[in-house]
């Protein structure tokens, strides 16, 4: 488990994510629930790496370049845009 306030990436591998704000410039996705978006626990701190890799990541924000997770759950997500 990876909790941090912001994530920098060119990669990130997770099984589940919960953020706030997910924005990506690609990738492959199972299924997004957006509404309320985590659970507000997100840790400090900011992670900045060419990949993220973890079961499960909490954070409030993620930037990256590629993106690959069965879910996410987010108040925003955009992908490819």
């Amino acid at each position: 488990m990876l909790r941090a306030k912001e994530i920098k990436a060119g990669r990130v591998y997770a099984r589940v994510i919960y953020a706030k704000e997910v924005k990506a410039r690609g990738g492959r996705v199972g299924r997004i629930y957006t509404g309320k978006g985590g659970k507000g626990d997100w840790g400090g701190g900011e992670v900045q790496a060419p990949e993220v890799s973890a079961e499960i990541i909490y954070a409030k924000e993620i930037k990256a370049d590629w993106i690959e997770a069965d879910e996410i759950h987010a108040k925003e997500v955009k992908i490819g845009r």
